[in-house]
């Protein structure tokens, strides 16, 4: 191990595979970052502006349609007068009044009742029980008795008609004249609508559209089209305004006249027979509580006026759960009809519900597609990049073993890109170390062979010059010379 392997030793290396790995993780992470982020602070500045827009059309569409129903009746009851006063119908024919305003009421389901009375205080209706049955009433009054004598024809609708079911006869007190319909149409002169009122036959409350009917200056009767407030509350149940929330109606004292959720009661009849309408802060649904709180702030901030009735256009207001941070717009809009108002409570979350759940999927498919994208990329640069690279370590690690065949490089230099460039330039690299290699061993066998030489003769000479070896070899000289001269003699 050398010094350089002997300072790693101990620290922990980061393989270049990992470090690819985490490299491209951060990269798609950090992209889908930089898009996600982004487009959700814009898709909820654009969800709120959606949300405030589909709170208008809510608010403005209820709006008109109750006022559609007031509308209805009041063309109806004058379809009715152009009828009679015309002689298209002849009001005073038992079966062609009856036929008339049966169909009449049948064709219009959100009314109660159609009505006419005649100043004597005889009177005939059409009426709902419910919206499989209907009932007509003839009313005879006797001024002598002072009662009157009715005959009520009951009647179930079906895809073929009315089919009659029953009819029953009874005596009575009802004098149209005395009705606040009636009474409402004499002072007014022309169509106008009651404050609410309990209905003699229902004995429930409701509202009463009415007009005189007058040949010349001469006053026929009284036309008349009920609405029960119940059945304004079944109105607003068929609005489909969103998921939860609530639809409500108001008057200028803050009075519940009519409600979208089933269990609220917005009125009920005291022992006098007076409608006690329910005040919108003794409701019990929750939602109509979130609107009597928000409505109580404005007003006390100045945003709304303390008078209902002055109120003459769209009033959107958001109210925030302290407790939870959910969010509520609360609307009012004046319909132009008595002093009456259509209000809305409608949560936050029925907008966004459906949009978190599509960001929560769209969340979902990104981080799906980061795990693919950076499963491919991983994969990729696995294959072109890391192993190329680690081939050409490994190649470096065996011409450091003195190994020089360099198999580990047999698929990259056939590459021709970069990589495949370097591997090639290392391969020629790692041919050109193996012949120097080689060239220096040789060259070191020969130096090592002539040191040898140098040294032997290095070493004869120290040898040779010694006074011990020229003594040696002046005796060998003498005694050469000693037996030559014996030899001579």
């Amino acid at each position: 191990m050398n010094h350089a392997d002997g300072e790693h030793a101990g620290i922990k290396i980061i393989s270049l595979k990992t470090t690819m790995v985490a490299i491209v993780l951060v990269i798609v992470g950090a992209t889908a970052a930089i898009v996600h982020f982004p487009w959700t602070l814009t898709s909820r500045r654009n969800t709120e502006n959606i949300v405030h827009r589909l709170n208008q059309e809510i608010v403005l569409g209820t709006t008109e349609e109750v006022r559609r129903l007031f509308e209805s009746a009041v063309t109806t009851e004058r379809t009715i007068v152009d009828m009679f006063s015309g002689g298209a119908i002849d009001y005073n024919n038992e079966q062609d009044r009856q036929d008339f305003y049966l169909t009449l009421l049948n064709t219009n389901r959100n009314f109660t009742g159609i009505s006419f009375g005649y100043p004597n205080g005889n009177f005939f209706a059409a009426q709902r029980e419910n919206q499989k049955n209907l009932r007509f009433v003839e009313s005879v009054w006797n001024a002598q008795a002072k009662t009157a004598q009715r005959r009520v024809s009951f009647y179930e609708v079906s895809e073929a008609g009315l089919k009659t079911t029953d009819i029953k006869e009874m005596t009575d007190k009802f004098y149209a004249p005395e009705r606040p319909w009636y009474q409402k149409a004499l002072v007014s002169n022309q169509d106008n609508w009651t404050e609410v009122y309990v209905f003699h036959t229902s004995q429930k409350p409701g509202i009463t559209s009415s007009i005189p009917l007058k040949i010349g200056e001469n006053l026929v009767g009284v036309v008349a089209v009920d609405v029960e407030l119940g059945q304004i509350s079944l109105y607003l149940q068929t609005f489909q305004v969103a998921k939860t929330g609530a639809l409500f109606i108001i008057n200028s004292q803050k009075q519940l006249v009519a409600v979208s959720t089933p269990d609220e009661s917005t009125a009920s009849v005291n022992e006098q027979g007076v409608p006690q309408l329910k005040h919108l802060q003794d409701a019990g649904n929750r939602y109509l509580q979130l609107a009597n709180q928000t409505l109580k702030q404005n007003i006390a901030n100045g945003k709304l006026p303390e008078a209902m009735a002055q109120i003459t256009s769209m009033q959107e207001l958001i109210y925030t759960d302290p407790t939870t941070g959910s969010r509520y717009f609360i609307s009012l809009a004046p319909i132009n009809y008595l002093d009456w108002m259509v209000g809305t409570v409608i949560p936050e979350a029925d907008f966004l519900a459906e949009i978190r759940k599509n960001n929560q999927r769209l969340l979902f498919a990104m981080m799906g597609m980061i795990v693919v994208a950076a499963g491919a990329s991983i994969l990729l640069s696995d294959r072109a990049i890391a192993t190329p690279i680690l081939s050409i370590t490994q190649a470096a690690a065996e011409i450091e073993q003195g190994q020089f065949e360099l198999s580990s490089l047999t698929e990259v230099v056939k590459r021709t890109d970069e990589l495949g460039k370097l591997a090639r330039v290392f391969q020629k690299m790692a041919r050109e170390v193996y012949d120097r290699e080689q060239k220096l061993k040789q060259q070191v066998q020969e130096l090592r062979i002539e040191i040898d030489q140098t040294k032997k003769e290095k070493q004869v000479e120290e040898i040779t010059g010694t006074d011990y070896f020229q003594n040696l070899q002046q005796k060998a000289k003498t005694m050469r010379q000693k037996s030559r001269n014996r030899t001579e003699e």
